[in-house]
């Protein structure tokens, strides 16, 4: 089961949005404009979902694009759905925001890459487990990651 302290961890949270704002210092939420790669910003529209690891972060590309974040709370879609096709920008991304986020390979399925964070920028991140929880309440989740949601918005 996981410590509801980590739940309620404002710091650990925070980090969480500092590993999203990495990607989309990089990308665009605008359509139109054809010098970055774009996606859909949901970094304050959604919230975490099951299928989570105890700890750290690990993130997901999919199809070669960031796609979601697992994170103690659950797997958070804060990236959206890319607003237009993938012209291999982040391809030669990946290698810049490997080196930020201390990314290690951490396998792939079905189109999907995953990558261990070990640091973003140079602040340590707690080290990430295996995927999955067997004991994972994700309710109790949701109302620490809206608590914690409501708090960053402030």
């Amino acid at each position: 089961m996981v410590n509801q302290d980590v739940l309620y961890d404002a710091k650990l949270h925070g980090l969480a949005h500092k590993i999203a704002g990495v990607i989309f210092e990089y990308a665009t939420t605008d359509k139109s404009d054809k010098t970055r790669p774009c996606l859909e910003d949901c970094r304050m529209t959604k919230t975490p979902v099951s299928r989570r690891h105890s700890n750290g972060f690990i993130l997901d590309f999919y199809c070669g694009v960031p796609h979601s974040l697992f994170t103690p709370w659950g797997l958070w879609y804060c990236f959206g759905i890319k607003t237009r096709e993938d012209d291999g920008t982040w391809a030669k991304l990946l290698p810049v925001l490997r080196k930020r986020l201390y990314a290690a390979d951490a396998g792939s399925d079905m189109g999907h890459e995953y990558f261990y964070l070990y640091k973003v920028d140079d602040e340590r991140l707690p080290d990430p487990d295996d995927l999955g929880s067997d004991n994972f309440d994700d309710k109790v989740a949701r109302v620490a990651w809206e608590h914690l949601q409501a708090e960053y918005a402030k």
